[in-house]
């Protein structure tokens, strides 16, 4: 679509690091954000957005990420987000915590509203909805601040890592957040 841009380098990307998984793991699932759904009849599935922020990449833009996660029974249990720009690699496994570059991540520990940096995704297009002006207006009078970074899994890696106390947008995928 005219503002959901698709680049070859996505489609390389995706079909790189699935080339890769499936020379180890041929009987797992597969969801890619560019080539959609391989079913195999797994208990696990290995969920990718090979470029999240593709819009951003295309212009030169440096917020962009290769996102993720291996899903066992439905639920998100080891994911990656790695941001070549900062040279950054988050990983994380349910119930073993979140690292960056191999230090522990914490979440911050402000507890008031009012003291929290947030991030958002803005709605585009046909994908806006008619609250969103209202929740910002709610948030930025609440909070010390709102950021709109642009790719939901860095957002989520930046809470994990407490850059920002929050995160909240609307009508994401799977891919968007599992590894988040």
């Amino acid at each position: 679509g005219s503002t959901d841009y698709v680049t070859e380098v996505d489609r390389k990307v995706e079909n790189i690091i699935f080339e890769e998984i499936k020379s180890f793991y041929p009987e797992h699932n597969f969801l890619g954000e560019e080539s959609g759904e391989e079913i195999n009849n797994s208990n696990v599935t290995w969920i990718l957005d090979p470029i999240d922020g593709t819009t951003n990449f295309i212009n030169g833009f440096p917020h962009y990420c290769v996102s993720l996660c291996a899903s066992v029974d439905g639920i998100p249990s080891h994911g990656v987000i790695i941001d070549p720009t900062r040279r950054e690699e988050f990983s994380a496994s349910k119930g073993k915590g979140a690292w960056c570059n191999n230090k522990r991540l914490r979440v911050s520990k402000r507890h008031q509203m009012i003291n929290c940096l947030i991030g958002t995704g803005i709605p585009y297009a046909d994908n806006a909805h008619e609250n969103y002006l209202g929740e910002i207006d709610i948030i930025s009078k609440n909070s010390c601040g709102l950021r709109r970074i642009v790719t939901a899994s860095l957002d989520l890696a930046f809470v994990a890592s407490g850059k920002l106390d929050g995160f909240w947008e609307r009508d994401l995928n799977i891919w968007d957040v599992c590894s988040g």
